[in-house]
């Protein structure tokens, strides 16, 4: 049996030095069970010029990072999220 974790205790993060950031414009969320999945991708558009626009039939995403987490982290994680972009869409003005 997991010994539990006080709920108070305060974390010492750590991000390596070197982690990449990676660009993700796109993202998918599935549900596992009673888990959540969320996977972030990149799409780079290519460069076509514009009367060739009309032959492309797929945009290619790259997954760049999976997360996996309990319901009660990504109900925390996506209410924070929102706090935050509230909070910024009042700051700008819009």
């Amino acid at each position: 049996m997991p010994i539990p974790i006080p709920p108070d205790l305060p974390l010492e993060v750590h991000i390596p030095d070197g982690m990449p950031i990676t660009f993700a414009n796109y993202t998918f969320v599935q549900t596992v069970g009673g888990d959540f999945i969320v996977s972030f991708f990149q799409a780079v558009h290519p460069m076509v010029p514009p009367n060739e626009s009309g032959n492309i039939k797929t945009l290619p995403a790259t997954c760049v990072a999976r997360l996996a987490m309990s319901r009660s982290v990504a109900e925390a994680m996506f209410l924070i999220l929102a706090d935050f972009f509230e909070c910024d869409v009042k700051k700008k003005g819009g």
